[in-house]
């Protein structure tokens, strides 16, 4: 599962770890989104949910290798404002993404800038109503499978 650009050293600023969906998993979320009229889906190539955002370097969880796949349920729809727009997220509950983040905390010294950690899987960073979609939809994302581990130095300019 373990799939980090070893070539790129950790950057000063800090450590990013992400989990990626596999392909169908990504395909059975866009059918969905378009279902709900989703508008700007976030591209297949770009989901993903983070598992560490540490304003610190951890060397070594590029060396985890957690096992394939992660699996998660949806449980709920929620709205994040990010840099002024409003993105829409499918909130996750994962046992196993849980435990990743604790092992890269407690083990790597990784830091967390919320309260808690929440997992969750960015649908789209422009949504422009209020209303949220309707929570009986969940059932139709299925299990959330991840099948890649990647770790990147913290790019605290990225932008979707």
């Amino acid at each position: 599962m373990n799939d980090n650009n070893n070539n790129k050293k950790q950057g000063a600023d800090g450590t990013y770890a992400k989990v990626v969906p596999s392909a169908q998993t990504v395909n059975r979320i866009a059918k969905i989104a378009d279902m709900l009229n989703i508008p700007e889906l976030v591209s297949p190539t770009a989901m993903h949910t983070t598992v560490v955002y540490s304003r610190v370097v951890c060397e070594g969880i590029s060396s985890l290798t957690p096992q394939a796949p992660i699996t998660a349920t949806p449980i709920g729809f929620t709205l994040f404002d990010t840099d002024g727009d409003t993105a829409l997220v499918l909130v996750l509950d994962s046992p196993g993404l849980h435990e990743l983040h604790n092992i890269c905390r407690d083990k790597f010294g990784a830091t967390h800038d919320y309260p808690a950690y929440t997992p969750h899987l960015t649908l789209t960073y422009n949504y422009p109503d209020i209303d949220l979609p309707s929570n009986d939809m969940l059932q139709y994302f299925g299990i959330i499978e991840f099948d890649q581990y990647i770790v990147e130095p913290l790019d605290f300019e990225w932008k979707e």
